[in-house]
């Protein structure tokens, strides 16, 4: 028996102040979820998340941090003040029925408090993976993973519409109160405003149907590992990540941004590198390829025929991921420019390189190309001082490196 729920937040994605728009970092939104049940940390009673999600954006990603841990039968309400702290009043504000912030109080435990298309949420700004939110609870705030890695990310999306359809058996945990965060990657490249719906629709499952805890792969250690890829060059890494014993996998995927070329996943036997310095790339067929950075690959396996890793050696249930960034060997004319870089807010954050300095500037075109020219166009005869490094970085015009998946333990006994 499942019992669906839904979180859905409507936002404004305001007009573009920029013909680059596109490379602007995202929109942070945070807001409680009034309407859907919070779910319980206990892995022996209670209702849990049975793997659904559907999305309604090119990208996002939906974190929660627990405020309070809930007993078996407790009824929950969303207390404004329990979420937010003192002075949440004055900062929680309903989105009027034009999806514009409008500020007026109103109590996230009330659904639908703010009438129709809108929603009792905290205020939209622009961050970095919503590091730092004001408007959060303090254990939201702080580094990436919130204060002692209170938040916990449990769904996301590459795509307009995903479903994640796990194996039966295999479940997630929601606590059952906290503040949920919708980091989204949307971007308006339209001269008007418009608007943007999100939302995340679960089902639920009980503990005759609960087996396996669900598990990611989101592997970061080596996100910016290609900085730097030269004007008019390529280059390719490498790296490793090991699942636990007795794991069965579900499904690979990845995540690049506009210069990524190819991204490429070998499955075992392979020895763990440390970092990409010396882990090179495997001259046998690779298990999962995908060439499109803004609509990725996503390889699922047959629930009934999933890959299993039961050796006990780690080099037997170790994979490698490689990916090639060109910038501009193969097309000149795609190499990242300094003229072309974003215009936004974003530039003022950690990891958003918007263009380059003049310092490392070189020549695009004539016969020069590709000599550093230290921001002088006369430097460059025929051709002018534009091109720029490619870097690791949160915005599309710079990159990133991550391997995505999804696996559970099935451990004997």
């Amino acid at each position: 028996m499942h019992t669906p729920g839904s979180s859905k937040l409507p936002q404004v994605i305001r007009r573009s102040t920029s013909s680059d728009s596109s490379t602007a970092a995202p929109h942070a939104q945070v807001a409680p979820n009034p309407s859907t049940p919070l779910l319980k940390p206990s892995l022996d009673e209670g209702p849990h998340t049975h793997g659904y999600l559907e999305a309604a954006v090119s990208w996002y990603a939906v974190v929660i941090v627990s405020v309070t841990p809930g007993r078996a039968g407790e009824e929950v309400r969303h207390d404004a003040h329990a979420l937010f702290g003192e002075g949440s009043r004055r900062r929680a504000g309903a989105r009027d029925a034009g999806l514009r912030w409008n500020g007026d109080p109103c109590d996230p435990a009330v659904a639908d408090a703010c009438g129709n298309r809108s929603q009792c949420a905290t205020e939209v700004l622009t961050g970095f993976g919503c590091n730092r939110y004001p408007n959060a609870p303090a254990l939201f705030r702080g580094s990436p993973g919130g204060i002692g890695g209170a938040r916990r990310q449990f769904s996301g999306a590459q795509e307009s519409r995903f479903v994640n359809d796990l194996v039966d058996g295999v479940y997630r945990v929601l606590p059952v109160k906290g503040f949920i965060a919708w980091n989204s990657h949307a971007f308006n490249l339209t001269k008007i405003d418009t608007t943007i719906e999100q939302w995340v629709n679960l089902s639920f499952t009980f503990a005759s149907d609960r087996r396996w805890p669900a598990r990611q792969i989101f592997d970061t250690r080596n996100i910016f590992a290609m900085d730097p890829v030269n004007p008019f060059t390529k280059k390719e890494i490498c790296m490793t990540f090991t699942v636990e014993r007795f794991s069965r996998l579900r499904y690979l995927s990845s995540h690049m941004h506009m210069r990524g070329e190819l991204f490429r996943i070998w499955n075992p036997p392979h020895q763990p590198c440390f970092g990409v310095e010396g882990c090179s790339v495997p001259s046998s067929t690779p298990e999962y390829e995908s060439r499109i950075y803004d609509d990725p690959v996503y390889k699922y396996y047959p629930a009934d025929d999933l890959p299993f890793f039961d050796g006990e050696d780690d080099a037997g249930r170790t994979f490698k991921a490689c990916a090639v960034y060109d910038n501009g060997q193969d097309n000149a004319l795609e190499v990242k420019r300094h003229s072309t870089r974003p215009d936004a807010f974003t530039c003022g954050l950690p990891q958003a390189h918007c263009g380059c300095d003049a310092s490392n500037r070189a020549c695009l075109g004539g016969a020069d190309e590709g000599m550093l020219c230290g921001g002088d166009d006369t430097a460059c005869g025929d051709g002018i001082c534009d091109a720029c490094p490619l870097l690791g970085g949160a915005t599309t015009d710079d990159e990133m490196f991550i391997p995505l998946g999804g696996y559970y333990v099935d451990s004997p006994g």
